[in-house]
């Protein structure tokens, strides 16, 4: 089970992981990440133990910034950095295509764009690449 909760306030995130005896056994926080507080709960006591769970914090930031920042780094446009973060966020091309109202070829170009780019090869790389973006 994954739950996925958006927020402002990293202060707001380490208080609940701190005032929670449950998480605090089983969740990490990870401070590396620039974007992200990642939690981690990989086992739960009591009626849920056979149960695995991953929950995700994340710290809000405007996207337009993410998308500046990106282009910056790796000298995108701003249409192949929007690409790039939806696929490091787990999106498919398919729906990035669907949601931007153009082809699946012109996802196809822009991919190999930013794979050009970035000198990534295949999705997962720029999934592992951009995890701190």
């Amino acid at each position: 089970m994954a739950m996925r909760i958006k927020g402002t306030d990293r202060k707001a995130v380490e208080a609940l992981v701190d005032t929670s005896e449950a998480l605090r056994d089983y969740v990490r926080l990870y401070p590396e990440a620039k974007r992200r507080a990642v939690e981690i709960v990989t086992g739960v006591a009591g009626d849920y133990a056979d149960m695995g769970m991953e929950l995700v914090i994340e710290i809000a930031e405007d996207a337009a910034a993410r998308i500046e920042r990106l282009g910056k780094r790796f000298d995108l446009t701003a249409s192949e950095a929007l690409l790039a973060l939806h696929i490091a966020d787990g999106g498919s091309t398919a729906d990035y295509a669907a949601s931007r109202g153009i082809t699946r070829n012109t996802v196809r170009n822009q991919l190999q764009a930013v794979f050009d780019k970035t000198g990534a090869r295949r999705q997962t790389e720029l999934v592992r690449l951009l995890a701190d973006f």
